[in-house]
């Protein structure tokens, strides 16, 4: 099964959920956006270094979806 979920947070931060097999990790992808503007970030290393990416990654143990969104993009762009 196959599902695509879009969620709006508060200040206008989407979250994109993709559940496709059941023993993959859920994990967040944060793109900021402002008006018109967009905010992404440079990826430094590994697969698509090089390229501008939004922020996010895996949820902790017991964290729901909202805020490991959060969490991760204070982290990678201090942006809270």
């Amino acid at each position: 099964m196959y599902t695509t979920e879009y969620n709006l947070l508060k200040n206008n931060i989407f979250i994109y959920k993709k559940i496709f097999l059941p023993w993959v990790r859920d994990v967040t992808l944060c793109i900021p956006i402002k008006g018109t503007k967009v905010c992404l970030g440079m990826k430094k290393r590994g697969f698509g270094a090089d390229r501008f990416n939004g922020f996010g990654g895996k949820l902790m143990s017991g964290e729901d979806i909202e805020t490991a969104a959060i969490r991760e993009l204070f982290e990678e762009a201090n942006v809270c």
